[in-house]
């Protein structure tokens, strides 16, 4: 279900007491919300995953600017260059 259709479900109208629902729009709201529990799971897991990624890209800043900081840029340079070279040298 698409991200504008569950919002939409989720804030649609409904009686305060589930009672007065009938049976067919109980086990809908039912389902939508564990619909929506489940797409809440997912988007954790994902928010952690990048999570994880900006961890090494934080990694790699460091280690720039402590190249740097001791004045050893051109180490650092050509070691960041040597991927982008071996691809120039493939034609890639």
């Amino acid at each position: 279900m698409s991200d504008l259709m569950l919002l939409g479900i989720l804030r649609m109208p409904l009686q305060d007491n589930p009672a007065e629902c009938d049976p067919m729009t109980w086990m809908q709201v039912k389902g939508i919300m564990r619909e929506a529990a489940a797409r809440i799971e997912k988007d954790a897991a994902e928010i952690e995953k990048l999570r994880a990624e900006n961890i090494g890209l934080f990694a790699r800043l460091d280690k720039a600017h402590s190249f740097i900081s001791r004045a050893d840029w051109m180490q650092f340079f050509e070691e960041e260059q040597e991927p982008a070279a071996a691809l120039k040298e493939t034609g890639e």
